[in-house]
């Protein structure tokens, strides 16, 4: 990671590689912090993997689809709804943005397993107030237009899910096979 020393002993600037980025992630969300979260897809581990406090806001894809192909597991929207996080549904979102209260990442990064082991991430840290504040913002007015998820359609929703079959390594792309995983449904 190259750039300027920020909170929490972190560098601002860019990083990336799934294992640095999350680690990055871990140090800023390791011991439980608040924090406003915007992350597509929330995967198996992710309490464990994002440690939000109370009061922190949690926007994800919990679309049908997106829970019944494994994408977005409802058992972890029920756990962090259980510690006091606020969870909306955004079927739209696809941005990945970590908030604190004096840090912003924003990249590609989901909560998975997958994310952190296996693909190739990257993420841009800042301090700089004004880019921390409307980060920080975006996800709040997104919160403001997401549907809330409660207790009860979280466990709805666990009644759809479906972990995810298979997933198809070195696929072709056009006339080109990629390195990496597709999710199948």
């Amino acid at each position: 990671m190259r750039g300027r020393r920020v909170g929490h002993n972190m560098k601002e600037g860019f990083i990336g590689g799934g294992g640095p980025v999350w680690k990055a992630i871990r140090k800023l969300f390791g011991r439980g912090r608040k924090g406003d979260v915007a992350v597509a897809f929330l995967g198996r581990g992710s309490i464990k993997r994002l440690r939000l406090t109370r009061e922190s806001v949690l926007i994800v894809n919990a679309s049908l689809e997106c829970v019944r192909c494994g994408q977005t597991d409802p058992k972890e929207i029920l756990q962090y709804i259980n510690k006091g996080v606020q969870v909306f549904n955004n079927p739209a979102l696809h941005a990945k943005i970590f908030t604190s209260s004096t840090v912003a990442i924003v990249g590609s990064t989901n909560v998975s397993t997958t994310s952190e082991q296996r693909l190739d991430e990257a993420a841009l840290f800042t301090s700089f107030p004004p880019a921390v504040q409307s980060a920080r913002s975006y996800v709040k007015n997104m919160a403001s237009a997401a549907s809330a998820i409660g207790p009860e359609q979280a466990r709805s929703l666990i009644e759809q899910y479906r972990f995810p079959q298979r997933m198809i390594r070195d696929y072709k792309v056009d006339t080109h096979y990629a390195r990496g995983m597709l999710w199948a449904c």
